[in-house]
């Protein structure tokens, strides 16, 4: 299931924040200027969240840091990427992907340009955004309808070739971060 939006909701029902939570959070933020993030005992995975990345403010969620380009990457040969994407078969998948007949030849030595490392090599494992995407949507984070005050969103960010969830604000993060300890995830969310 997906979502365009969700929010946190006040209150005393189970998947709702509790008023006295949401004024710790609130308070932290406005005595530090950041969220208060309180990561999980055991701390397994990492969620990332970029002020930067996030068009509009908010914090733009990542599985994966967003800052650094998977290996190989840009300057590499075709015959680098595809046999780090494809070592099975190399030749097969890029012909594939490429519709190239089969007695084409293959400039292996061809170095790519971004926007085609980015679609042929990146895109289909799924960005760091991406990723971040599919675990928000995968989560129960709340009642999707509820009554009372509106105390934070996640919200969807999608554009031409771009999928991806953000924080609207830094309470919004901190309640995100609240809940994926309730749930016992073993995300921790990090500033990056």
């Amino acid at each position: 299931m997906s979502f365009d939006r969700r929010q946190f909701f006040l209150g005393m029902a189970a998947g709702f924040v509790a008023p006295s939570l949401y004024e710790q959070l609130l308070s932290y933020f406005e005595n530090h200027g950041e969220p208060l993030l309180q990561a999980p005992r055991r701390a397994t995975q990492t969620l990332f969240a970029s002020s930067e990345l996030a068009a509009s403010g908010g914090y733009l969620l990542t599985i994966g840091n967003p800052w650094i380009e998977p290996e190989p990457g840009v300057g590499s040969t075709l015959r680098e990427l595809a046999n780090h994407r494809w070592k099975d078969d190399p030749e097969g998948n890029w012909r594939l992907l490429t519709d190239m007949e089969d007695d084409e030849p293959i400039d292996w030595d061809w170095v790519p340009d971004f926007e085609t490392v980015h679609d042929c090599f990146w895109f289909p494992d799924g960005t760091p955004a991406m990723k971040g995407y599919e675990f928000i949507q995968s989560l129960d984070l709340g009642p999707q309808l509820g009554s009372g005050a509106v105390v934070g969103e996640i919200e969807t960010v999608a554009g031409f070739d771009f999928l991806g969830v953000k924080a609207v604000d830094d309470v919004s993060l901190s309640l995100l971060q609240n809940r994926l300890n309730e749930l016992r995830t073993g995300y921790r969310i990090e500033l990056c």
